[in-house]
């Protein structure tokens, strides 16, 4: 099982574009409506996309109205809850976010 979820994790990573940020630590998820917004530290300080709004260049959004977002979610959850080094994978697009910049993944490595 660990095998697979490991196999699954790097097809969808190879099959990703990878603009990655730095390493950071979740400093706080909020939920609103069917958002999650995630905020780290040190701080997002500027988006890959032209899309975010100004005040909101600095906050992740995740969808977790669709089953990728729910999982996305429950992944940031348990890094949040075990202080876990994130890297975050852009999506580049504001997509279901309403002016937050979408994030399409997560990488995390064990310490």
């Amino acid at each position: 099982m660990k095998y697979t979820r490991l196999l699954c994790a790097s097809f969808l990573f190879s099959t990703i574009s990878l603009h990655v940020s730095a390493a950071s630590t979740i400093k706080s998820i909020e939920l609103h409506n069917n958002l999650a917004l995630i905020q780290a530290y040190p701080e997002k300080v500027t988006g890959s996309s032209t899309c975010a709004d100004d005040d909101k260049k600095h906050i992740w959004a995740v969808d977790i109205s669709v089953l990728k977002g729910e999982k996305l979610y429950a992944l940031l959850l348990g890094a949040l809850s075990e202080q876990t080094p994130v890297t975050f994978i852009p999506a580049r697009d504001c997509l279901n976010t309403k002016g937050y910049e979408r994030l399409n993944g997560i990488a995390i490595k064990s310490h």
